[in-house]
């Protein structure tokens, strides 16, 4: 290979790579800079010159990353190699096998690999790539936007890419444009102009030159200056040089049907690569071509020839990127992140619309399916359940919390308040059916929500469609410090979901006036909000969950059509009375306001319209007005949640004796109840009475000696009994044992998919865990005398099926802080087929992971072991196997805390 691309101003960070390649104390080094500023360019530079026999590495790669955990080889000197080695010359190997493959091909080797566009931290020992510092003075080369990630991936030295300077910049734009044209006087400083615009990026004066060598003219020179200086000023600025770069190359393509080809990209190009002919073939489906082609014929040569001839020409702009994989005919393309955000930055200016290529509205020309849905909905609140979707942050598009949404369109009042996510799902899913002409299917998350799963493309969708209907969707883009409000004026739905917005305190009344969301979830900073929001009398819906604010002020009083307040994780410390003139509020949350001391009387009976209630870990101090001390107390009562009629949704948490015998003993409360937490008491029972409840916590309980699961006499065999239960925590148990009173009970608490214990000194074992079969998510810490988790069935007196598998489910397990701990799980042959996470710490005696006989199936069955396993290295260098090939499948897998 001979590199022909030209240097100029890179010599000094040529000259700082070849020095630390010389160093024997440098392993990693990191080469950063904004993008196109010439890495790549550094790069194959770098692989040219050590290109020989003589350069001391027995093996010289240059890869692509593009933020992917697989090599792409694009060159190779010892390509034999490679292809002695099958696993790395086979198409569609998995993670696994590239990883073992290259590590088998690298090992006993000195390497000098070259790893460009590195967009996140990879772990190079579970790519396979031993590190270079112990394997014979090996070297790795990775270039990044980032200085960061350098850092995280341990560089040892890392070459920061200059820009050029301002006669850099010249004498390459005259190498790339030729002299001969740039040479004469009346165009010299015209081209000298556009060389300075460029900011000094070589990729941006390498692409202007190209597209200004066929100029000829004065005028046609100074028309691209024009041009040129133009996009500089309209580009958008929270993006930079980047996307100065992009904006300049997408004005330079000569025709709109190319614009169009590159903004249609967007829509197709979501996985981290596609084939050339599937673009071709939506191309030709959005008629791009026009309708002389029709998508059902086929790609015949003639479009396969005119779909590479545009692919090519972006290719050229650097608006995508082609690749080949070594050993594949089948070519493909990808575009990079900031191109993505550019691409979906200049449909939402409607671009296509604007320059009269395409009539119809550029949502429906991308995502025409979805298109097709919107318009057939046939009234204003189906659309705006529709655009809905958009408020919410583009990576948390492909599964939402349903709960949260139904809340949410309740608020709005979208929904009758009689639906409930627990009772009638079927309703919900019609609706969405409505929506989108598609079913959608249902899963459980980490934590045991239920979520709806939605396509990105019906995402991206949403957010093309809603800025033109009332919506200001800008969740998760970035806002920081203190946000204003210009973008606000006409809109009716705002939502600054997850960004970095510390305060808000400019808020015209003329705008709170037509408001009627404000979702502000999730800005953690956020400590400030005008007074001014909190006089609206439109505002339906207001989310200030996550965030930092302290105080409620009490004017929120007047806030007449407010239906759905969440100040749930926030640092609040007292609720103003005044909530208690909010009549249409329908939900309320208070989840996680740890700091809630003060709630008043007559609150909550006052808001007859109230269906949920969320004060999960929350105020827990109830007033009891029958307790003689009680009278007069100016505290919120349980009497209040009795009467409230509406009330379908509690989450509660009880921190005193009395009101935890008066909750228990009340059918409404404990029918509405859906998550507790008990504290401070010294006797809780957990039974039947509970079956409603989907989370449990227990905390606390200093004087708690024996908790007791039981089934207060009603349990029947071969009687299927309901529980709802998903989350259970037992937290600061210090002197309790755990009952179970009725082997019968076996298979009652199937539905638990998360437990957390942690400070429970008094188990020894925790064998009763094997009645949750679906448990997926198993957390201990801190219990001082626990010896093992599972004991032998026969000694832990525990009902035992030998014909059924235990922890079929469990797909995360956390140890931590268990000083007695040796063992696992006593069981012949656990199997563990769903176990994604293990974490140890602080675990001195645990010797073994009961891992050898999963690991020795997946190999026998040729499966991959998707399994990631954390905690100290001395830990687990000093593990006992039976196999010692079961560790050093597993090494690849382990990261060090």
């Amino acid at each position: 290979m001979e590199f022909k691309g030209p240097t100029v101003g890179l010599e000094q960070e040529l000259r700082d790579v070849r020095q630390h390649i010389a160093n024997p104390r440098v392993g990693i080094i990191g080469i950063c800079g904004m993008a196109g500023i010439g890495k790549t360019t550094l790069l194959r530079k770098i692989y040219e010159e050590f290109d020989n026999e003589d350069s001391g590495f027995d093996i010289i790669i240059l890869a692509n990353s593009y933020g992917i955990t697989f090599f792409q080889f694009d060159e190779c000197r010892s390509i034999e190699l490679i292809k002695q080695e099958p696993i790395l010359d086979s198409i569609g190997v998995s993670r696994r096998e590239m990883s073992l493959g290259l590590h088998n091909l690298l090992s006993g080797k000195r390497y000098l690999i070259m790893l460009d566009n590195v967009s996140k931290s990879l772990n190079i020992e579970e790519l396979g790539i031993p590190h270079p510092t112990s394997n014979l003075g090996s070297k790795l080369l990775l270039s990044s936007r980032l200085h960061k990630i350098c850092r995280a991936m341990n560089a040892d030295r890392i070459v920061h890419v200059a820009l050029l300077g301002q006669e850099e910049a010249w004498e390459l734009f005259q190498m790339q444009v030729g002299n001969e044209v740039v040479s004469q006087p009346e165009i010299t400083p015209v081209a000298r102009g556009i060389a300075k615009a460029c900011g000094g990026l070589p990729s941006l004066v390498t692409t202007l030159a190209a597209k200004s060598a066929e100029l000829r003219s004065e005028i046609e020179w100074r028309n691209r200056l024009e041009l040129v200086l133009r996009t500089a000023v309209d580009t958008m600025p929270a993006q930079g040089n980047d996307f100065a770069t992009l904006e300049s190359s997408f004005q330079a393509l000569k025709t709109d049907q190319l614009r169009a080809c590159f903004l249609y990209c967007y829509a197709l190009l979501d996985a981290s690569s596609v084939l050339m002919d599937d673009v071709i073939q939506y191309w030709v489906e959005q008629r791009i071509f026009g309708d002389s082609y029709d998508s059902v014929d086929g790609l015949t040569n003639e479009i396969i020839q005119v779909g590479q001839n545009l692919m090519q020409q972006l290719e050229e702009a650097g608006l995508l990127l082609r690749q080949s994989p070594l050993g594949s005919t089948a070519s493909k393309v990808s575009m990079l992140e900031h191109a993505k955000q550019f691409a979906l930055y200049k449909i939402k200016q409607q671009f296509l619309e604007n320059n009269g290529y395409r009539q119809t509205n550029v949502g429906a020309s991308m995502f025409p399916s979805f298109e097709i849905s919107f318009q057939a909905l046939n009234d204003d609140k189906s659309r705006d359940c529709f655009l809905y979707f958009s408020l919410f942050p583009i990576h948390m598009s492909d599964s939402i919390d349903t709960e949260q949404l139904i809340r949410y369109w309740i608020g709005e009042g979208f929904l009758s308040q009689t639906i409930s996510f627990y009772t009638n799902k079927s309703e919900l899913e019609q609706i969405l059916r409505k929506m989108t002409g598609k079913g959608f299917r249902y899963i459980f998350d980490n934590i045991g929500r239920e979520v709806v799963l939605l396509s990105n493309d019906f995402h991206r969708y949403t957010i093309v469609k809603s800025n033109n209907n009332g919506f200001l969707a800008a969740a998760g883009c970035g806002h920081s410090g203190a946000a204003t409000t210009e973008k606000w004026e006409g809109m009716a739905r705002v939502s600054l979901m997850h960004n970095h917005i510390k305060s808000l305190l400019h808020i015209p009344i003329s705008i709170t006036a037509s408001l009627r969301t404000l979702i502000l979830k999730g800005n953690i900073r956020l400590k400030y909000i005008s007074n001014n929001m909190f006089l609206s009398k439109s505002l339906c819906l207001l989310d200030l969950s996550y965030t930092g604010i302290v105080e409620i002020p009490s004017i929120i009083g007047g806030m007449a059509a407010l239906a759905h307040l969440d100040l749930s994780f926030t640092k609040i410390k007292s609720l103003p009375k005044e909530v208690r003139n909010l009549v249409n509020l329908k939900y309320l949350g208070l989840e996680g306001t740890s700091l809630l001391e003060d709630v008043p009387d007559k609150v909550f009976s006052e808001l007859s319209n109230l269906i949920e209630l969320n004060m999960y870990d929350s105020f827990g101090d109830w007033a009891v007005k029958e307790n003689q001390s009680s009278q007069g107390s100016d505290k919120a009562s349980l009497e209040e949640l009795e009467g409230s009629k509406n009330l379908k949704v509690l989450g509660i948490t009880i921190s005193n004796s009395i009101a935890y015998e008066q909750c228990i003993k009340s059918r409404r409360i404990m029918n509405a109840m859906r998550r507790l937490v008990v504290k401070h008491y010294s006797h809780v029972q957990i039974s039947m009475e509970f079956s409603y409840l989907r989370y449990l916590t227990i905390c606390d309980c200093f004087d708690l000696e024996k908790l007791v699961i039981r089934s207060d006499g009603q349990y029947k065999e071969n009687f299927k009994y309901e529980i709802s239960l998903q989350v259970l925590r037992l937290v600061g148990l210090y002197k309790a044992r755990i009952v179970w009173s009725e082997v019968g009970l076996a298979g009652w608490y199937d539905s638990v998919r998360d437990l957390t214990i942690g400070f429970c000194h008094e188990l020894t074992d925790i064998s009763w865990v094997s009645y949750m079969k679906n448990i997926q998510h198993l957390n201990i810490f801190s219990c001082k005398k626990l010896e093992q988790l599972i004991k032998y069935a026969k000694k832990a007196n525990i009902f035992f099926d030998p014909e059924v598998t235990y922890f079929d489910e469990l797909k995360t397990l956390r140890l931590r802080k268990l000083p007695q701990l040796t063992s696992i799980i006593c069981l012949d042959d656990p199997k563990f087929p769903a176990l994604r996470s293990v974490k140890v710490l602080e675990c001195p005696q645990l010797r073994k992971l009961p891992l050898e006989n999963h690991v020795q199936r997946a190999i026998t069955q040729s499966q991959n072991i998707e399994l990631t396993i954390m905690g100290k290295r001395e830990w687990w260098e000093d593990l006992d196997w039976m196999d010692e090939q079961v560790k050093i499948v597993l090494d690849v897998h382990f990261q060090a805390e």
